[in-house]
């Protein structure tokens, strides 16, 4: 196990047949775009490439260039990456953007070690733009990459501790040429053959060298340990509507903190209570009955809406916002936690 004689060369020939076909992907014989691959890099972290196709193609129509990108104001892009989450991700998007454009002349850096000095790119980031963009050979390991090397070699400890064993491995068998297309070839196979469940192990070039077939430990493998659970958190919305002008009110979240900058309604502070807090309000309003419940990485948020019908003078009492019109572009730019709660209370 682990010479790259058995297992560079057949999955390359399987990528060179079954590649996916991504808009940000060079295509074959094609050099990689630095831009499209970082942009999509950047879309990717924590999120699947289904949810990321259709914003990687609207930021291409609006900034084609990093320097379009850099020109763009930061509450331009945020607004843009509404529903992508990890909004943190934006912020240092725009902030790289303007680096690149400005310091490096709109040239990437073609370094781990450069690219990790630009906002918002760790290790992984940096390894993944030097193979893919530039051809580099620069070991990366994501979640599709550490599910096939952990079942080939039987890595049957939690990979979470792994990490650095997995890169050595996957470095093992990584081949002295074609680095982008190899770098990809792992992906793919793991999102395409080695899938988390119900892996299609019949239709496997690896089969008779796979550890974990040949243990019966397909599915316990990769050992992702035990899960701690979400602390859950529990605050009110206020859902204020104009029904005469079909108008909702929404104000923007602080620069800092979850969900920063962008549009929410008005919430109460989001605390580990057993239960809601009471509501006292003096004009015409609906508790909705249940609530929103959303996850995030690192918390359960429950949220309970109360839909409160306004009309001139108790306009003018609300705080700094926005009056939005209740139509199917202004959902399309809220953050999802925001779109559950505006449908929950039955704006859309």
């Amino acid at each position: 196990m682990g010479h790259k004689e058995l297992h560079a060369q057949p999955l390359l020939d399987w990528y060179d047949e079954y590649r996916r076909d991504l808009p940000w992907r060079a295509k074959p014989g094609q050099y990689a775009d630095p831009y499209h691959v970082w942009l999509s890099e950047i879309m990717l972290q924590q999120t699947t490439v289904t949810a990321v196709k259709p914003y990687f193609g609207r930021f291409l129509e609006l900034w084609p260039t990093v320097f379009d990108l850099a020109q763009a104001s930061q509450d331009q892009v945020i607004e843009e990456w509404a529903g992508l989450g990890y909004y943190n991700r934006a912020k240092n998007l725009h902030k790289t953007a303007q680096v690149v454009a400005g310091e490096h002349k709109g040239v990437f850096p073609k370094t781990v070690e450069g690219l990790k000095k630009l906002p918002g790119i760790g290790d992984y980031t940096a390894n993944a733009i030097c193979a893919i963009a530039f051809d580099q050979k620069a070991v990366v390991v994501d979640g599709n990459v550490k599910r096939v090397v952990a079942r080939l070699f039987g890595i049957e400890a939690p990979i979470k501790n792994e990490y650095g064993y997995l890169a050595e491995l996957t470095q093992s068998i990584w081949p002295e040429e074609r680095h982008s297309d190899f770098a990809q070839s792992l992906m793919d196979f793991g999102s395409m053959v080695c899938t988390p469940k119900s892996p299609s192990c019949h239709q496997c070039i690896f089969s008779e060298s796979c550890v974990a077939k040949a243990k019966g430990l397909v599915d316990k493998i990769p050992n992702k340990g035990k899960k701690k659970p979400r602390p859950i958190k529990k605050t009110n919305a206020y859902v204020y509507i104009d029904e005469a002008e079909q108008e909702l009110f929404l104000i923007q979240r602080p620069d800092s903190g979850i969900l920063p900058n962008m549009l929410a309604p008005l919430m109460d502070e989001w605390l580990p209570q057993d239960d809601f807090s009471k509501i006292e309000l003096q004009h015409k309003h609906h508790v909705i009955a249940d609530h929103v419940v959303h996850i995030f990485t690192h918390l359960e948020l429950h949220v309970r809406c109360t839909l409160i019908s306004v009309d001139h003078d108790i306009k003018k009492q609300l705080p700094e916002g926005q009056w939005l019109p209740m139509i199917p572009e202004t959902i399309d730019r809220v953050p999802s936690l925001t779109r559950k709660i505006l449908k929950h209370a039955g704006c859309f």
